[in-house]
């Protein structure tokens, strides 16, 4: 009976699995009418560690311009008073790329991405 017992629980022990999920939440951007076109999709990613990343797709796609960054925004419009710049100067204005969210950020108050041009407060999708 005590063999049986000991076969049971390794067995148990070798079917046990850890299941670890990470959530997201996925949008795409709008852009503005003002002749700044930004496409593509953004993915808010909650990962298993705590951490939060913003990730732009592969399909996401933005004109230059002068002081571009991403931003989490309670509006769909910039205020820097209410509003968090997240990235530095974006470079890369086309295809996949990852922002992390600093860890003191509480991102329920947030409610869009943008890509903004902080310099002359102008959203451009």
């Amino acid at each position: 009976m005590k063999r049986i017992i000991i076969f049971t629980v390794s067995v148990l022990l070798l079917c046990a699995q850890t299941v670890v999920a990470q959530c997201s939440r996925t949008g795409n951007f709008i852009s503005d009418s003002s002749g700044t076109p930004t496409s593509g999709s953004a993915t808010l990613i909650f990962n298993t560690n705590g951490t939060i990343q913003i990730q732009l797709g592969s399909n996401f796609s933005a004109v230059s311009g002068p002081d571009i960054h991403v931003v989490l925004c309670k509006t769909p419009f910039y205020s820097p008073t209410t509003d968090l710049v997240i990235s530095g100067y974006i470079t890369q204005l086309t295809g996949a790329q990852t922002f992390s969210v600093p860890s003191n950020v509480t991102i329920d108050e947030y409610q869009y991405i943008l890509i903004h041009c902080v310099q002359f407060n102008h959203r451009w999708g």
